[in-house]
């Protein structure tokens, strides 16, 4: 089950929602979630991957609706870092957040 995280960014003030854990979303909705939150890039891998992958082997969209479940919500969350997000919540949420991602989680003192 996923679980949200709200992050932040501080040059902006803008909010985006993301989420750490499986997507049952991308299973069954494929290309859909990644419109919804605004992520083009992801969006148009989904759907290109779904398509050619279906072309070749039909019903391969499940396949590879499980395969996104797992890793769309990490990519997502790693993009947001990258762009300048940081997660919100209480320090051990937080630091949950960064080792998902596979990241180091930073000092207090950079920030």
């Amino acid at each position: 089950m996923a679980q949200p995280v709200s992050l932040l960014n501080k040059s902006t003030n803008e909010v985006k929602q993301s989420a750490t854990g499986f997507s049952w979303t991308m299973v069954f909705w494929g290309p859909f979630p990644p419109l919804f939150r605004s992520d083009w890039k992801w969006a148009a891998i989904v759907f290109g991957i779904n398509i050619v992958s279906n072309a070749i082997v039909p019903g391969a969209v499940f396949i590879t609706g499980i395969i996104f479940g797992v890793t769309y919500n990490k990519s997502h969350l790693n993009d947001l870092l990258n762009s300048g997000f940081v997660p919100q919540g209480d320090k051990a949420f937080v630091d949950s957040v960064y080792l998902y991602a596979g990241r180091v989680v930073p000092n207090e003192d950079s920030e």
